[in-house]
């Protein structure tokens, strides 16, 4: 089980009753043909994350919301539950009344446009485009394509050179065009083009999705289980990812800075505490301008908690109770070897990972394995715990605030520790097969 971090930002709530709008206010409205979940339509404003402005109701395929005139920039209106049910639209402020259609019920369907002319420009392009880029993929003569991507380059470039300086234009720019989407699902080709043609280092384009989006689908690869990437392998791909996206990010301060704080995000919302790591180690100077004081306190926990689990430091102190529950210290074992393993009965890799390491134990009598439980009920930890009989397993009830997981600053389970016989630490690691392949078992 992960250690999930959220980031919430609720900078202001319109709903359709208010009553008292200001005379500058923007007023944006839809109506959705076919199957549309009823309720909340919320609009959102983006930069490390997304950030609600506006919110009002669905109902019957309609709603209309009115917000004070905000920023210029491309907001996400999103429709329904689930991730992919939204529409981005740009408020440019000269545009006072948005208003479009939607058939939800055909495949592919783009918004119509009624109103607001940048908006119509930039979605009459993406239907195009689209279209276009099917007839390229789907070909398989060679005359033909070369013939039909050279007509999609120069509509391409009509489109930008009539638009330039608008947000229709901006977006389109930094789109990825490409005419075989198989490309991107090969990783070398991913790591090597993925960023071609994408301007990373313009500060206006943080006020859309544009970056965070590319930035998610960049990494999204190495977490799809289709791909088959194994713990290990992921985590050194994030690694490698980050990286090049920071290389990437870098030309600009405040698009390295983005880049930086929507990775940290990231990666402990998903508990990667290697890759989180090696953003706070090699980037510490930017991640320290780019935190408020909460952000800066968790910061040096981190940097704290790297410090006490370096290779050579002296393992803090656990007092746990064994199986006649005893109290004991660390010390208090005395063996060639100590293992630690943070664990909880619902972290599905903790299940996968516990019966390996129950075994070795059983064939390393000379070694002891401490199990720290996460679980907050003891009937989850007892009936769990009892499968692993080779282990000494210990748990105070209080979760992620265990005292333990708190002086480790524990984000993600399972998490190892391996300690020599004098208690020093050997390393840290996220599943028992790095313990293995880093050699370190005797």
């Amino acid at each position: 089980m992960k250690k999930i971090y959220y980031l919430l930002g609720l900078l202001f709530i319109t709903g359709i009753s208010y009553a008292g709008y200001k005379k500058d206010s923007i007023s944006i409205a839809g109506r959705f043909k076919g199957n549309v979940s009823e309720g909340k339509i919320a609009l959102k404003k983006f930069e490390v994350g997304a950030f609600e402005v506006a919110a009002g109701s669905l109902v019957n395929g309609e709603f209309s919301i009115k917000v004070a005139e905000l920023p210029s920039g491309v907001y996400r209106l999103q429709y329904g539950k689930i991730l992919n049910d939204h529409i981005d639209i740009i408020i440019n402020n000269s545009e006072k009344v948005i208003y479009f259609e939607m058939d939800t019920e055909a495949q592919n369907e783009l918004p119509n446009f009624i109103s607001s002319e940048e908006n119509k420009k930039w979605y009459a392009y993406q239907k195009e485009s689209r279209l276009q880029l099917k007839k390229i993929s789907e070909s398989q003569d060679r005359a033909i394509i070369e013939k039909e991507s050279a007509v999609f380059y120069k509509k391409l470039n009509s489109f930008l050179k009539s638009n330039k300086g608008t947000w229709a234009g901006e977006m389109v720019k930094n789109m990825q065009h490409r005419f075989d989407e198989q490309q991107l699902k090969n990783q070398s080709y991913r790591e090597n083009h993925f960023w071609d043609g994408i301007d990373t280092s313009n500060p206006k384009l943080l006020s859309s999705p544009l970056y965070v989006d590319h930035i998610f689908n960049y990494v999204k690869y190495y977490m799809d289980p289709k791909n088959g990437f194994s713990e290990e392998e992921r985590t050194d791909h994030f690694i490698s990812g980050a990286k090049v996206i920071m290389e990437k990010f870098g030309k600009n301060q405040e698009t390295q800075k983005f880049a930086l704080q929507y990775l940290s995000l990231g990666f402990k919302q998903i508990g990667e505490e290697i890759a989180l790591q090696f953003l706070d180690e090699n980037y510490g100077d930017l991640v320290s301008q780019c935190l408020n004081e909460t952000e800066k306190s968790e910061h040096e926990m981190r940097l704290a908690s790297y410090k006490l689990t370096k290779p050579g430091t002296k393992a803090k102190n656990i007092v746990f109770a064994n199986a006649s529950g005893k109290l004991q210290n660390l010390d208090d074992l005395k063996t060639n070897q100590t293992i630690i393993v943070f664990w909880s009965s619902s972290c599905p890799h903790c299940m996968e990972e516990m019966p390996k390491i129950n075994e070795w134990a059983s064939q390393n009598p000379e070694a002891v394995v401490l199990g720290i439980s996460l679980d907050k009920h003891k009937l989850d930890f007892e009936t769990a715990a009892k499968n692993f009989p080779n282990i000494i397993a210990y748990c105070d009830f209080k979760g992620w605030e265990s005292q333990p997981a708190l002086d480790y600053n524990v984000m993600g389970t399972p998490t190892f520790l391996v300690l020599d016989k004098d208690k020093k630490i050997i390393g840290k690691y996220g599943s028992f097969k790095k313990i293995k392949l880093a050699e370190v078992l005797k």
